[in-house]
């Protein structure tokens, strides 16, 4: 299913968006400030771990929902994509025309709950990943499918640096290792707009849940994958054939499997022979990407 043909209609006041809009001054921290409500009624938790507080909010109290709410970076370029109309993840956000304007996504509490994980983790992304450099727009201009940046923006580990020979990383904060270990297959329907949603899904506001997004791409394939990277590698021949000759031409020896050149200068990890470095990420496997892949 494509995120377009959800069945979604907001149930969302002018006055009730208007709080959310407004729940935290524009600014930024280096926590997560996020919080939720209706019209009458908000709770907001500041310098948060995480979106974990979600989980159940109200239920007891029957406290209706309407949105949650939380603070971006402003100048984040990369949430600028997410609420741009190019970004299927858009359509469920209610602010999304005003939202780098008011430092904040309001996302609407009647979108599938497992959607609105995903949000809630991009969002996040934009404090955690920023105080370490791994910013969208360094990552957008490899690529020409805009989904593609995205995905890597989000996964790629923080010591990722667009010259560095160190191995490529993903980093391990998502929850449920969202963007690490991700098959070709998830990494291909995340990157299409394809979720795996139950017919009978369920928002929010119903079920007050606050996790599942890893089920929106996830198959069970039998066997374990680190990477979306090391997956290819497995499963791809012209991509093995394409890395190899690279690493031919580019060190003057003939490479028959996807190794590092035994002559060239260590570095302080090494290199499996199914990974990349930062370097080749950039130099070899976007340009492979934006012909083969998206």
């Amino acid at each position: 299913m494509h995120l377009d043909e959800i069945e979604f209609t907001p149930n969302c006041s002018e006055e009730s968006l208007k709080k959310g809009r407004t729940l935290f001054p524009v600014s930024w921290g280096t926590a997560i400030d996020y919080g939720v409500g209706n019209e009458k009624k908000q709770h907001k938790w500041e310098r948060a771990g995480c979106h974990g507080y979600l989980s159940g909010y109200g239920s007891h109290e029957k406290v209706d929902v309407d949105w949650i709410t939380t603070r971006f970076l402003p100048s984040s370029s990369l949430m600028a994509f997410v609420v741009s109309k190019d970004c299927p993840y858009s359509r469920f956000i209610l602010n999304a025309e005003t939202a780098i304007e008011d430092g904040c996504v309001v996302v609407s509490s009647d979108a599938p709950y497992k959607v609105m994980h995903v949000i809630n983790l991009m969002t996040r992304a934009t404090t955690e990943r920023a105080q370490k450099g791994i910013t969208y727009d360094n990552i957008e201009k490899l690529f020409d499918n805009k989904m593609i940046a995205l995905f890597f923006a989000l996964g790629l580990g923080n010591s990722f640096s667009p010259s560095s020979k160190t191995p490529l990383t993903f980093s391990t904060y998502n929850h449920g290792d969202l963007f690490r270990s991700t098959t070709l297959a998830s990494f291909e329907l995340f990157v299409s707009g394809q979720v795996l949603l139950e017919e009978k899904w369920e928002s929010y506001r119903k079920k007050r849940s606050y996790i599942g997004a890893s089920g929106l791409w996830s198959k069970t394939v039998g066997r374990q994958v680190s990477t979306v990277i090391k997956d290819l590698y497995a499963t791809n021949k012209d991509y093995v054939e394409a890395l190899n000759k690279f690493r031919s031409d580019r060190d003057g020896v003939q490479v028959e499997e996807a190794v590092t050149n035994p002559f060239a200068k260590k570095t302080t990890a090494t290199l499996a022979r199914n990974n990349i470095t930062c370097k080749e990420f950039v130099e070899f496997f976007a340009p492979w990407a934006n012909k083969n892949l998206g």
